[in-house]
């Protein structure tokens, strides 16, 4: 969060972003808010209920893991034959993510992103993904059945 908090890309686009990413590609009148505001609203709250929790603990925020960006680029890529409107949508934002904020945060990004608009995958890019999330250092059970499947 705090890495596309402080990133370059525009608040235009982190909005995108967090829209996409949450399923509200569309103005929701209930829910207008600029994303980067959103993310620190919900940036704040997590450090109070840190503060709260461990009074002592320095969060740390690791060097991205730039090695596998290429990888992740050519996921995020793949992703604009979808017939999914919303992803298409949002695939250049997803690439300015993995190439100038984080390449492991373009991924969970992508995931969340077909997640939320039910996108099957092929066997090959499920067992593709799989790759890439174990070398990201997921959990084996991330993408378990979360993807729909798609017939090759």
């Amino acid at each position: 969060m705090r890495r596309l908090l402080d990133s370059v890309l525009s608040d235009e686009a982190v909005t995108v972003l967090w829209r996409t990413a949450s399923g509200r590609s569309c103005v929701d009148e209930a829910f207008d808010a600029d994303g980067r505001t959103w993310l620190e609203q919900v940036a704040q709250a997590c450090r109070e209920r840190l503060a709260e929790i461990d009074p002592v603990c320095t969060p740390y925020l690791s060097p991205a893991r730039t090695d596998l960006a290429e990888t992740v680029l050519r996921e995020v890529r793949e992703a604009t034959r979808t017939e999914a409107v919303e992803v298409r949508g949002v695939v250049r934002v997803l690439e300015d993510v993995v190439t100038t904020v984080d390449p492991d945060l373009g991924f969970r990004l992508l995931l969340e992103i077909l997640f939320a608009y039910d996108v099957p995958v092929t066997d090959a890019q499920r067992v593709r993904y799989q790759a890439l999330a174990e070398q990201l250092g997921y959990s084996a059970d991330h993408l378990d059945d979360q993807l729909p499947r798609r017939p090759e």
